[in-house]
């Protein structure tokens, strides 16, 4: 019952960080004995010359470079500017670790936790205990990393569970070259216009340079990306071998791809969620699309498993990495309301389970600027951007989420959430239509819908037009 204390860094953790930045320091003397790097590092200094002179004057005035184009790495973890206690769930993890030296939280890459999660709660056991005994000097010295209760079968992995982390396999066959540029162009212009997943021109970048071939993951997205396109074009090749059949169009593809990890002990990556896209919308065009649903309960579990679905885990200043894993998650999202809502079925994560912002409303050929790196995801002035349609879709789409738990709820769920009573449902239907005028005031216009215009592409609008019309569609019933 007590009240949680703001807690700091523990003093061990910021001793390993000051030994460790002396190291670096050494090295890179000796190394490059020659080099001035004061415009990179700052003036040297050590604890007594801070406190007599003071952090702020020690400060280098360089500002941190930016890298051009980063690779796609799994979403980094130990970033936040969300002020829902997230510095303390970060300070608790590390500090848990730091006591139980041997035994990471999460073997691999780090996974996210919640302040409900179980490593917060022993974490909060072990501060507890420690500002009870805090004058016990014999306690403090031990730690909990040398308390010989500490059974060595219950605290390392099993090396079975260790030999089935990960093993690469490579994809048998892949499109010829012409065909794949072919197929993904089709992609791209067809299909990722309305569900934004990629960064085109990191994408091409990494299949020019063959990054399909050697990793598995990309690999698989490649081969799903090439099924899709598939649909739209008149080769001959993209077809079963032996069948004409226009409906067997980038199936010889789809079947190599294994959208469930071999090993649920691998941390997601990019490419994880990358696939359960893909696979969902790639099964909803087939004869049964109802199986796109469970692809895209995993893709969300996967997403929430790196707390990709938390403002908190990412910078306040968009990188190319981030900005996919955004797409990715609001992918799955849109995708989750929209086949859920055809089913009857309830949604896999609500808008009270995560607090992730909207997309750049930027398009791909202005996320870098090597010139000026302050104008990278600035979209031009007066140029609309693509993904405007994809916002408003999702604002759209969290409309249509509230109707499903409210009009379309079960019984249990309307007594829970008090609706009960005639009244309540003359207030849903306000409230529904309150939003929806909201949300017709603030389409842009040039996504409003103008009869004399003369460059619509009905033949590219036929894929995924129905998603803002069966929604928009659902809720006018409703309210009627």
């Amino acid at each position: 019952m007590e009240a949680a204390k703001k807690r700091c860094p523990p003093k061990s953790y910021v001793e390993a960080l000051e030994n460790r930045v002396v190291r670096v320091e050494k090295y890179l003397r000796d190394h490059c004995p020659d080099t001035d790097l004061t415009q990179e590092l700052g003036l040297p200094f050590d604890k007594e010359t801070w406190l007599a002179q003071g952090v702020d004057k020690l400060d280098s005035p360089c500002p941190p470079r930016r890298t051009t184009l980063p690779a796609v790495q799994p979403l980094p973890l130990d970033k936040t500017d969300d002020p829902d206690h997230s510095d303390e769930e970060l300070v608790g993890r590390h500090s848990l670790e730091h006591h139980i030296k041997k035994m990471t939280v999460d073997p691999g890459q780090p996974r996210f936790f919640g302040k409900s999660s179980t490593i917060m709660f022993v974490q909060s056991a072990i501060d507890l205990k420690h500002g009870i005994n805090k004058n016990d000097e014999v306690n403090n010295k031990i730690g909990i990393d040398k308390l010989p209760s500490k059974r060595p079968e219950f605290w390392k992995p099993h090396p079975w569970v260790l030999e089935t982390l990960e093993h690469e396999t490579r994809h048998i066959y892949f499109p010829e070259k012409d065909l794949m540029e072919s197929l993904i162009d089709l992609y791209f212009t067809r299909s990722g216009l309305y569900l934004p997943i990629f960064h085109r021109p990191t994408f091409e970048r990494d299949v020019r340079v063959g990054l399909h071939i050697h990793d598995q993951g990309f690999g698989s997205v490649v081969l799903l990306v090439c099924a899709l396109g598939a649909r739209f074009s008149n080769d001959p090749r993209v077809l079963l071998e032996g069948i004409k059949d226009q409906h067997s169009a980038g199936w010889k593809w789809f079947r190599q791809v294994h959208w469930v990890r071999r090993s649920l002990l691998v941390p997601p990556r990019l490419s994880d969620l990358q696939i359960a896209s893909l696979t969902a919308i790639f099964l909803h065009g087939s004869s049964t699309p109802q199986s796109s649903w469970t692809a895209i309960g995993m893709g969300i579990r996967l997403a929430q498993d790196v707390g990709a679905h938390r403002r908190k885990v990412y910078g306040s200043v968009p990188t190319v990495e981030e900005e996919l894993w955004k797409r990715a998650f609001w992918v799955l999202v849109t995708l989750d309301r929209f086949i859920s809502s055809n089913l009857g079925r309830s949604c896999a994560i609500h808008d009270e389970d995560f607090d992730l912002d909207l997309p750049v409303e930027c398009d791909d050929e202005y996320w870098i600027n090597e010139e000026d790196p302050k104008l990278a995801f600035k979209q031009p002035p007066g140029k609309p951007s693509i993904v405007a349609y994809f916002n408003c879709h999702l604002r759209l789409n969290m409309i249509h989420a509230f109707a499903l738990r409210t009009i379309y709820s079960i019984n249990k769920s309307k007594v829970l959430l008090g609706f009960v009573g005639h009244q309540w449902e003359k207030r849903i239907v306000a409230e529904l239509d309150s939003a929806l005028s909201k949300w017709m005031d603030s389409v842009p216009s040039h996504l409003r819908w103008d009869p004399d215009q003369e460059n619509l592409r009905p033949s590219s609008l036929h894929t995924f037009s129905s998603q803002i019309d069966v929604p928009l569609l659902r809720i006018v019933i409703s309210l009627h």
